[in-house]
């Protein structure tokens, strides 16, 4: 070990040549393996994916708890009415949640709804690339979800342009029609 010739001669030197590890010849460990190597290797890429999370600065972290706390809010409304079996994030969860968060209205700090506003565009593009992290945690779970279950395809992008777009447009009228109004 880190280069010392001292470890040669530790362990493996104590046993003469033919005789063979008593572990390795036992046929419990090798029907375990594959089971351990899946769960080691789902345990490496959770840790992975958290401790990028992790890395992100404070504000992003709030920012993606928030988007979390969105996402359960939606699943929790859309699971009681079957509309979304569960609550991995797939192309039509995300699309029927890219609807969700365009259609509803915006919140003040307590999360109280504000009658009469939407949400920005800004805010939809954050609320999407939010539920994207949290399909990143889902993938790092179960890497079959991306052949399986696909959280994006051009349908999904389409959708999520356009309600941006719809958002842009509602904003520009609504600030066209201030401006109306602060010239008299």
């Amino acid at each position: 070990m880190l280069g010392y010739e001292d470890d040669d001669d530790e362990g493996e030197g104590d046993r003469e040549e033919g005789e063979e590890d008593d572990e390795a010849d036992d046929g419990d460990d090798d029907e375990d393996g594959p089971e351990d190597m899946v769960a080691f290797r789902r345990g490496v890429r959770v840790a992975a994916v958290q401790r990028f999370e992790k890395n992100r600065r404070p504000g992003g972290r709030k920012t993606q708890n928030a988007m979390v706390r969105a996402w359960n809010e939606f699943t929790t409304i859309h699971t009681g009415s079957k509309k979304i079996p569960d609550n991995i994030i797939d192309e039509h969860s995300l699309l029927l949640y890219i609807k969700f968060c365009a259609e509803r209205p915006k919140r003040d700090r307590k999360g109280n709804d504000i009658p009469g506003t939407f949400v920005g565009a800004s805010q939809l593009k954050k609320l999407f690339f939010g539920a994207l992290r949290i399909r990143k945690e889902h993938d790092a779970n179960l890497p079959t979800l991306a052949r399986t279950r696909p959280a994006t395809s051009v349908i999904v992008y389409d959708s999520i342009k356009t309600r941006i777009d719809e958002a842009l447009t509602r904003d520009s009228r609504s600030s066209s029609r201030f401006e109306f109004l602060e010239t008299y």
